[in-house]
């Protein structure tokens, strides 16, 4: 039974974005156009250091908090299974690039959402939460398998099921799969179902704006260590 859980538990991770082990690297900077001075890259910094962000899309800020919670979440699965992967500074800078693009994914389903008036209801999110406790045998285990595969607390889990109903739901309206399983992770670059990703990339506008000018190498040891610039 925790073996079917922590698969469920897994999906979510990857329902995001966050397929660690995606061959294909983002280059950000063809994502927006480079700063064309120093004042210009300057007042980005500032501007995100006002709002204790890593990366700004459109109006929304990507703050360290949210990155380092996502980090923590594959940290800890990795530490579980005794994977060691992590260790290596170029798969902790890939995964850090992989969070941001997880991020932004999200905050592109939410707005996209909203506009089409999609919403996903707490009964809905309930019935899900339900169901995973049950398989996995009740209530007191999901929560020590949530703690100590994942680091989760019982309403991190409500807000991963949240965006996972979400993005099914936004995904069929696009038209694409009904299919309200597991999503298909058929992008290497973005983890999402396939029209949502078509959607991502078609509006240049959920392009990210500008993100923290230093390597990933540098944020990813900024999420590992908690010590943010800001």
């Amino acid at each position: 039974m925790r073996t079917k859980f922590l698969a469920i538990v897994a999906v979510l991770l990857l329902a995001g974005g966050a397929g660690y082990f995606a061959t294909t690297r983002i280059d950000w900077t063809q994502h927006s156009a480079a700063p064309t001075s120093y004042t210009t890259a300057d007042k980005q910094q500032n501007d995100l250091a006002q709002h204790h962000a890593v990366a700004k899309l459109d109006n929304h800020y990507i703050q360290w908090k949210d990155a380092q919670f996502e980090y923590i979440s594959v940290k800890t699965y990795y530490q579980s299974q005794q994977n060691t992967a992590l260790k290596d500074p170029s798969k902790r800078a890939s995964l850090a690039q992989q969070l941001i693009q997880m991020l932004a994914n999200q905050q592109t389903i939410a707005s996209e959402s909203a506009k089409r008036g999609i919403t996903v209801s707490d009964a809905e999110v309930n019935d899900q939460v339900d169901k995973i406790t049950q398989t996995a045998g009740g209530t007191t285990k999901v929560n020590e398998v949530l703690k100590t595969y994942y680091g989760w607390t019982l309403d991190d889990l409500h807000r991963k099921i949240k965006t996972q109903l979400l993005t099914s739901k936004l995904n069929t309206a696009i038209g694409g799969s009904t299919d309200q399983g597991a999503p298909s992770l058929s992008s290497a670059t973005s983890g999402l179902p396939p029209e949502l990703d078509k959607l991502v990339k078609s509006d240049a506008g959920n392009s990210v704006n500008y993100y923290y000018r230093n390597s990933y190498e540098v944020i990813s040891n900024r999420l590992e260590t908690a010590k943010f610039p800001y």
